[in-house]
């Protein structure tokens, strides 16, 4: 079912990835980028579509709209979208359609929520 010629990305999680299980017993898949042929990379909402027409999940979507300081530290903080009682890791920002800044490259940032980093015993560290 993949297109021939695009690298998809994604995150293994669950019972013995990491201490974060996220009420699994085994192991899920959460796709969030696809590069293509010409080593650009696809726009959010096209990857989101293309990833539902191969059948594999996307990682949750916690806000779309204009960047907001407030928002981004609400989509930081909190439980997780995937097991609700478990702390979440933080949450990964980038724009609607693909963009490149000359200076720093591919417009993309992971927000990591503190009180995850503030954990002892993590086992992935940023």
């Amino acid at each position: 079912k993949l297109p021939v010629g695009y690298t998809f990305y994604g995150e293994v999680y669950g019972k013995g990835v990491q201490e974060l299980e996220y009420g699994c017993e085994g192991l899920e898949l959460a796709m969030f980028d696809v590069k293509k042929s010409d080593g650009t990379y696809m726009d959010a909402l096209k990857a989101e579509k293309l990833f539902y027409d191969v059948g594999l999940t996307p990682v949750p979507l916690l806000y779309s709209g204009w960047f907001d300081f407030k928002v981004l530290k609400n989509c930081t903080e909190g439980n997780s979208m995937v097991c609700e009682n478990q702390i979440r890791e933080g949450c990964v920002v980038k724009p609607i359609l693909e963009t490149n800044h000359p200076r720093i490259g591919r417009m993309i940032l992971k927000s990591i929520n503190p009180e995850y980093l503030a954990r002892k015993n993590r086992t992935e560290f940023h």
